[in-house]
C-alpha cells in the first residue's frame, strides 16, 4: 500500500510540474531572461521581437517609457518581452496596433491580460476576426484609453523622443477595406536627430500617398533604420520611397521558411542594390539596435 501511495504521488508531482510548465510558456513566465544585450543608458532602444511570421516591436525610451508596436500571430509575444523587460516591469505605456491582421493583434489580448496598457492607438478600421474582436472586447474591459490615429498626428515623449504618424492621411475608422495593409500604421521615431521607420505592412501605394503629402519636405521622411513594410514582399518598400527615406540599415521581420517567401528575392536586391545592412529575424532572431548622442543607430542580433 506505501508503494502504491508513493506511485501516486509521483504521478501527481509530475503533472503538477507539467501544468506549472505549461503556464509558464504560456504566460510568457518560462523565456530566458537577460541576453547579452547592450543596454546603453540615455539611449533609445528597439527590439524587434522574433515572433515568427508576424511583427511585434520593442522600444525603450530613455526615460524608461515602453512602447509596443503590434504583437505577432501568439503568446510568443509573452516569451520574447519576457527576455529584454526586467521581471518587475509590467507596464507599457503605449501600446501601438498599425492594423488588425492575426499576425499583428493575435498576440495582443495575451499583452492586455499580463500588462497594464497606459493608451493604445490604432486605426479603427473594420475588420471581424476573431483575433481582433478579442482584442477590443478586452480594451473595452479593462477601459484602456483608445486613440484612433485619422490623420496628421504626433506624441512628445518624455526625453525628447518623438513619434509621428505618417499614415493613415484620413480616417478609417468603421470602414470596410479590402486591404488592411492599405490602412497600416507609418510611424517614425525620433531622438537627437536619429530616427527610425516603423512600416507596419505598408505597401506602395501607402509609400506614394505619403510622398505625395510630404512633397515639399522629403527630407523630414529621411531615417537611418527602418522597419521594412510587410514583412519584405514585392509589394512594398519602392525604389522611390527608399530614395527618400535613405536608410542605412533594415530590419525584416518574418518567420523561418514560412510560406510567403518572405523577404521577397526582388526586396533583397532593392536593399543590396543600396548597400543597406540588413537584419532579418527568421536568420538571426531578436534583433536589438540602439541610438544615442546623435550617433548612427547600431545593431546586434541573438545569433
Amino acid at each position: 500500500m506505501k508503494n502504491f501511495y508513493k506511485q501516486i504521488l509521483k504521478i501527481a508531482s509530475v503533472f503538477l510540474l507539467g501544468v506549472i510548465l505549461f503556464l509558464a510558456d504560456y504566460y510568457g513566465f518560462g523565456a530566458v531572461r537577460g541576453l547579452e544585450f547592450n543596454n546603453e543608458a540615455e539611449a533609445l532602444h528597439l527590439y524587434l521581437l522574433d515572433v515568427g511570421q508576424g511583427d511585434a516591436i520593442l522600444l525603450k525610451t530613455p526615460e524608461n517609457q515602453y512602447l509596443l508596436f503590434d504583437g505577432g500571430a501568439n503568446n510568443l509575444v509573452l516569451n520574447e518581452l519576457g527576455r529584454v523587460l526586467p521581471a518587475n516591469q509590467r507596464f507599457l505605456d503605449y501600446l501601438f496596433l498599425t492594423h488588425p491582421h492575426s499576425d499583428h493583434v493575435g498576440g495582443l489580448p495575451a499583452i492586455l491580460e499580463n500588462y497594464e496598457v497606459g493608451e493604445v492607438f490604432q486605426t479603427g478600421v473594420l475588420h471581424t476576426s476573431a483575433d481582433y474582436l478579442k482584442f477590443l472586447e478586452a480594451l473595452k474591459n479593462l477601459n484602456i484609453k483608445n486613440q484612433i490615429v485619422a490623420g496628421a498626428q504626433s506624441l512628445d515623449l518624455a526625453g525628447g523622443v518623438g513619434v509621428e504618424f505618417l499614415f493613415p492621411l484620413s480616417d478609417f475608422s468603421g470602414q470596410k477595406v479590402e486591404n488592411l495593409n492599405l490602412t497600416s500604421l507609418v510611424v517614425r521615431v525620433s531622438y537627437q536627430g536619429q530616427s527610425v521607420l516603423l512600416m507596419g505592412d505598408a505597401e506602395i501605394p501607402v509609400e506614394g500617398e505619403i510622398l505625395e503629402a510630404k512633397k515639399q519636405d522629403l527630407e523630414s521622411l529621411q531615417a537611418g533604420l527602418i522597419k521594412i513594410g510587410h514583412h519584405g514582399s514585392k509589394t512594398a518598400t519602392g525604389f522611390e520611397w527608399l530614395n527618400a527615406v535613405k536608410p542605412s540599415q533594415a530590419l525584416v521581420s518574418c518567420g523561418l521558411d514560412n510560406s510567403f517567401n518572405h523577404p521577397h528575392a526582388e526586396l533583397l536586391k532593392k536593399l543590396n542594390y543600396r548597400n543597406l545592412t540588413v537584419w532579418r529575424s527568421d536568420q538571426q532572431g531578436m534583433i536589438h539596435c540602439w541610438t544615442k548622442s546623435g550617433e548612427a543607430w547600431q545593431c546586434e542580433s541573438e545569433r
